[in-house]
């Protein structure tokens, strides 16, 4: 049977990824000792290093899954970089969910009573798992790919590459793009100006005009920083219409206040999110902005119209009801 393979083999790496790679070591390292650096919330003027996405509980349990019927394969090496967040001496910048996961299969795992891990017969799940990274029965010791001493934008760079490898292929989809655009999207200067959010909410295409006479929209600006870091092939053939539509929804439901929720919060056991198009989010958003409308004006609780907390918290219940629906990935 095939190995459960989630990482990337390093010779398959492009030579730019290579040349980042090349002052990189090699070495194992206690799972104790490796953290998960907090996802950021922004990459424009990002000062200290925050992790490339968020970590969600569905794809912790698919690692562990995988694991557990498959084994770990020792070649495959997280990609770590040091210092680490606070607490750590190392910090993950590619796979937090198998790094997770592993924690967690080791933390769940039966003890003997001299505090060995109790892994029982050849069949036992957690043998698979865990037997090549155990170091004498107690410790956990992982192979990693360590880069030393990294900037922000160099961690930045480096989790990009990573995630556009052939394994992992999550940044060809358009809810990773999505993200990408929410992290470089200038909020700052679209919390200044109404006349945006309104257009945000009545769903014009014009949206992302600052002023009158601007040259530049934040939408083009947001495109233009998601390009520059050379996401994916794909992502720089859409054409004009596309990508615009993949930017106002992602400041639709931002502004809705539910894709904040999408990454961890929100289940998806179906990867339904990771399979959508973006003409499939443009639906979902126009689908989601309804309902905004209805529960924010026409819906009351004893002649009262529902607080903005309310209608937050029903938006999201309907994107957990989408995403846990078996039919259809967008539409």
């Amino acid at each position: 049977m095939a190995k459960y393979v989630v990482g990337r083999d390093v010779n398959a790496h492009s030579r730019t990824l290579s040349e980042h790679l090349k002052d990189a070591k090699e070495d194992r390292v206690y799972a104790t000792e490796i953290g998960i650096f907090d996802a950021a919330y922004l990459f424009i003027d990002l000062e200290g290093i925050a992790s490339y996405r968020g970590v969600s509980e569905d794809g912790i349990e698919k690692h562990m899954l995988g694991f557990k019927e498959y084994g770990y394969d020792p070649s495959e090496r997280l990609l770590i970089c040091t210092p680490g967040p606070s607490g750590f001496n190392f910090g993950v910048m590619d796979e937090q969910h198998r790094c997770m996961a592993l924690k967690r299969l080791f933390d769940e795992c039966q003890r003997n009573d001299d505090g060995t891990l109790n892994l029982g017969g050849e069949v036992n799940p957690y043998r698979r798992a865990l037997s090549p990274l155990l170091v004498d029965g107690r410790r956990l010791m992982v192979p990693c790919i360590i880069k030393e001493n990294l900037s922000a934008q160099e961690y930045i760079e480096l989790a990009n590459m990573y995630n556009n490898m052939p394994h992992q292929g999550s940044a060809d989809s358009a809810y990773a793009w999505k993200e990408l655009c929410k992290k470089y999207f200038d909020w700052t200067k679209y919390d200044e100006t109404n006349r945006f959010r309104k257009i945000v909410e009545t769903g014009s295409k014009k949206a992302g005009k600052l002023s009158k006479g601007s040259t530049d929209s934040l939408t083009n600006q947001c495109l233009e920083h998601v390009r520059k870091l050379h996401v994916s092939e794909h992502f720089l053939t859409l054409g004009k219409t596309t990508a615009e539509n993949l930017v106002q929804a992602t400041v639709r439901l931002h502004h809705l206040g539910v894709f904040d929720y999408l990454p961890s919060t929100i289940r998806d056991p179906g990867m339904k999110k990771d399979k959508m198009l973006v003409n499939h989010w443009k639906q979902f958003s126009t689908f989601i902005n309804n309902f905004y409308w209805y529960f924010s004006r026409g819906v009351t609780w004893n002649g009262t119209r529902w607080s903005a907390q309310d209608v937050s918290k029903s938006l999201n219940l309907l994107t957990q009801a989408f995403l846990l629906h078996q039919y259809g990935s967008g539409s």
